[in-house]
């Protein structure tokens, strides 16, 4: 036993060793946010027609002041400008007012009204603590607090595009700004801010810090804008623009402004654990075959907490379910003997109550089978019972209805003169002896059977009958086959059947 417990030891030591080395080797990346909306003058959704001018329409841009980013060519019959503002032309772009003979149109510039900067919608993400996430931002496991700048996020406005940007007086820092390819410095930021192009692409900016600079902290790097002053300002815009959750049983992660279906683990931690390991189980577990359609993503809570999100970005729901489950489990054992990672909790919120509908539900590892399991069972036996009774119901009324003769009733009666057997569905008058005396038993069987009490014949429910003799104290034995009535089940037809046909 101390031989076992020594090489246990020894194994722990060295996993302990690894993981400190391979947190060391991996660098800490920052995300990429790119704002998505701009105020170019070729975007149809920056015209109240979601068309763009054509040679015979009159284009009014006087609503508001800002920069516009103009075609390679543009023809029109009119332009009506605003009397401050900027057009930005391409090289060699050009610009000619045609003489149209065809019906004019006026059409409206009304690009640049909701640019805000705390509006997810306008921002894409890019980042590497985020897995498998493609598509529609409505399953995506990444928090609104997240999907707009972060403190260590380089953020950039692409090449050729103008915009207008609405701020909020929130002092905002980030590492680095690019904007039209041209990477701003810490020096230079307030330079451009103020410059004429600055004000018209970013109005009444608060003031912005460039950190430069990775996280360095060994534990993980929080983006904060998760705190409730910043996370009320996010969800003024997200919320509104929530989806109807496909399952009963949401949960809403810290920094989400909407309930969605997928799982969330919520680690704490002491002294000696480092960000980098964590990421790695993350990214072991979510990279195995079996959850490519699961997305996910980790990062770290203003209030020191470590965070993992999984959705179901697939046709098959309850993946994103088992992988939290397994990692759960995982983890709650290193807390309890490994204690590699030093954690002290982890808690786990699952949704594994789909609405039906054409995805398919795969089962929930038992990891998860707990209360939620126990609620499903209590209502599946709830419906089983209801539909036995219904069932039973059914047979008794069915029935009452056709008069099985199974379920007729015989009663035996003696007058002196005759026997007298009658079936609950049989008249009397069928029972006459005078009318049913040896008669072949296919011609009889709807009118009685014959008594035992008053015959030599006894029926067996085998329909293999003893007859038994006694003669001068010697007992011998005949076989004789007849069929009995009371264990058959007759048909309208009088015809003897095995099954009773509804």
């Amino acid at each position: 036993m101390q031989f076992y417990n020594h090489i246990t030891s020894d194994a722990n030591f060295i996993m302990k060793l690894f993981i400190s080395i391979l947190s060391l080797s991996v660098l800490t990346e920052s995300a990429i946010k790119t704002w998505t909306d701009n105020t170019n003058f070729d975007n149809f959704n920056n015209w109240n027609l979601k068309r763009i001018p054509k040679e015979s329409d009159v284009a009014i841009m006087t609503d508001s002041e800002m920069a516009i980013f103009m075609p390679k060519s543009l023809i029109v019959k009119e332009l009506l400008l605003p009397v401050n503002g900027m057009l930005v032309f391409p090289t060699n772009g050009e610009m000619r007012l045609s003489e149209s003979n065809l019906p004019s149109e006026d059409i409206t510039f009304i690009g640049g009204r909701s640019s805000y900067w705390y509006d997810p919608k306008n921002w894409n993400v890019t980042s590497p603590e985020a897995i498998n996430v493609v598509g529609d931002k409505d399953s995506f496991p990444i928090p609104h607090s997240e999907q707009v700048p972060c403190q260590q996020d380089d953020i950039i406005f692409p090449i050729d595009t103008t915009f207008r940007i609405l701020f909020d007086v929130i002092p905002l820092q980030m590492r680095s700004i690019s904007i039209n390819g041209k990477l701003l410095r810490s020096s230079n930021v307030r330079d451009f801010l103020t410059s004429d192009m600055g004000k018209l692409l970013f109005v009444n900016p608060p003031d912005i810090t460039l950190t430069e600079d990775l996280c360095n902290n060994p534990s993980g790097c929080a983006c904060e804008n998760d705190k409730p002053q910043i996370k009320s300002k996010i969800c003024i815009y997200a919320a509104p623009k929530c989806p109807k959750p496909k399952c009963a049983d949401p949960i809403t992660p810290q920094g989400h402004c909407c309930s969605i279906c997928g799982s969330s683990i919520i680690l704490t931690y002491k002294e000696g654990f480092t960000w980098n390991t964590m990421k790695q189980l993350f990214l072991m577990y979510i990279k195995k075959p079996e959850f490519q359609s699961v997305q996910g993503y980790i990062s770290k809570t203003y209030d020191a907490k470590i965070q993992m999100i999984f959705t179901d970005a697939g046709r098959e729901k309850g993946l994103a379910a088992n992988l939290a489950g397994n990692i759960h489990a995982y983890l709650q054992q290193d807390i309890a003997d490994l204690k590699m990672y030093n954690l002290t909790s982890t808690t786990l919120k699952v949704s594994s109550n789909w609405y039906s509908g054409d995805d398919v539900i795969p089962p929930v590892s038992q990891s998860l089978q707990g209360s939620a399991g126990k609620t499903v069972g209590i209502i599946l036996a709830i419906f089983i019972g209801a539909a036995i009774l219904l069932a039973l119901f059914m047979m008794y009324k069915k029935r009452s209805i056709l008069r099985i003769p199974g379920f007729a009733f015989a009663r035996f009666d003696s007058d002196g003169s005759r026997i007298e057997v009658e079936l609950g569905t049989t008249p009397h008058a069928m029972l006459d002896p005078s009318s049913s005396s040896i008669l072949p038993v296919q011609q009889a069987e709807d009118k009685g059977f014959d008594n035992p009490v008053y015959d030599k014949s006894m029926t067996s429910l085998e329909n293999q009958s003893y007859i038994e003799e006694i003669t001068e104290g010697k007992i011998s034995k005949t076989t004789e086959t007849r069929e009995n009535p009371m264990f058959m089940i007759l048909d309208e037809d009088g015809e003897s059947s095995d099954l009773v046909k509804y």
